[in-house]
């Protein structure tokens, strides 16, 4: 899959980034893993993993402990401020996680939400164009940042019919990703 993503989109391509050897993601096998994303209008960096100290917005449980890894596709595989697209993704040996991140009050969740299912729209339609996803389960996922996190469940609203019509992905809303 990396080699995939790298032949279609390269390395990272953000200067300010704080990637390894320019690469835009990051393994890991840790039971828990906690992303941050600056969720404002000109973010210069891209998501990262963050340790549970730390301020996250998500919380990813990998309960087997498998090999995941970590995509960070906003401001480091892709930097282009005309395309639209979402945060960050996760990769284990079964599944594909496309993720976007808002970072808002509960009343502003409606607006956030409409804004977020573009971003994935948009990166679902240009992934789906380029990657391979043979073999591999996909998902959408709106993190939103709670004080009590809950597990990612089904979207809410009518999107989540399309999503899953349009491009076979369910479409979920949650503050944590458990993966089994």
């Amino acid at each position: 899959m990396i080699d995939q993503l790298t032949e279609a989109f390269g390395i990272c391509k953000n200067a300010n980034c704080e990637c390894n050897i320019n690469l835009f993601y990051e393994s890991t096998s840790e039971s828990e893993i906690f992303i941050y994303d600056e969720d404002t209008i000109g973010k210069e960096l891209p998501s990262s993993m963050v340790n549970s100290d730390s301020y996250n917005q998500i919380k990813l449980v990998n309960e087997e402990e498998k090999d995941i890894i970590f995509i960070k596709i906003d401001q480091c595989l892709i930097i282009d401020n005309k395309i639209r697209k979402c945060d960050c993704a996760i990769i284990n040996q079964d599944n594909f996680i496309f993720i976007e991140i808002k970072d808002v009050k509960t009343k502003q969740r409606k607006i956030a939400r409409k804004e977020a299912i573009a971003q994935l729209t948009s990166t679902i339609e240009l992934f789906l164009d380029k990657i391979d996803f043979t073999n591999l389960q996909l998902f959408a996922v709106i993190g939103f940042k709670t004080l009590r996190p809950y597990v990612v469940q089904p979207s809410k609203n009518t999107q989540r019919a399309i999503f899953k019509s349009k491009y076979n992905i369910e479409l979920q809303e949650g503050s944590q990703i458990v993966l089994s």
